[in-house]
């Protein structure tokens, strides 16, 4: 892919996704990875995150909207046994029949039915909203807790070649559709 096909895809996913700037992001960032003249492009889903300064979480649901959207295949490469990290192969005419709102399928399974929850949910037996009393798991729940990781807040540099990079690809995709 040449650096005007790049740009050409890049104003496709800025077209088909408008108010996601992470998927922009993350697309970005993909090109910036992408071997022009081996096609390569198949850096961890951390080194992404990395490279902008986001939450991996984050980088990852990018990832998947631009997946739904069919704007991108992740192939799964292995070193070994072990999957490594995905070949990311960008698709410049998404396939028909599918939508660009790639939040269409979430919370629903494959079969479009609801996703069932988690059997280890606490069930609670009062509701301090309607009672007033504190909420209290039932005798027969199991004692669940889920924890998330701490929030670890970008540095001023990673901000500053973020808000940099995010200017550099606007002006760029500006300047794409002024000229088409």
């Amino acid at each position: 892919m040449n650096s005007g096909q790049k740009l050409q895809w890049l104003a496709l996913v800025a077209k088909a996704l408008p108010k996601n700037t992470a998927a922009l992001a993350v697309a970005s960032a993909l090109m910036d990875r992408l071997n022009s003249k081996s096609g390569q492009c198949n850096p961890s889903v951390g080194t992404v995150a990395r490279d902008l300064g986001i939450d991996i979480k984050t980088a990852r649901r990018a990832l998947h909207n631009l997946k739904r959207a069919g704007l991108l295949k992740f192939t799964p490469t292995f070193g070994g046994s072990v999957q490594s990290s995905n070949q990311y192969t960008p698709v410049t005419t998404p396939a028909a029949g599918r939508g660009t709102t790639p939040m269409a399928g979430r919370g629903t399974t494959p079969k479009n039915g609801p996703r069932p929850l988690p059997k280890t949910v606490d069930r609670i037996r009062k509701d301090e909203s309607r009672t007033g009393a504190p909420l209290e798991a039932a005798p027969d729940a199991p004692r669940t807790y889920f924890e998330s990781a701490p929030r670890v807040e970008p540095t001023e540099e990673q901000k500053a070649f973020a808000r940099k990079h995010t200017a550099e690809l606007m002006a760029k995709l500006k300047a794409a559709s002024v000229s088409q």
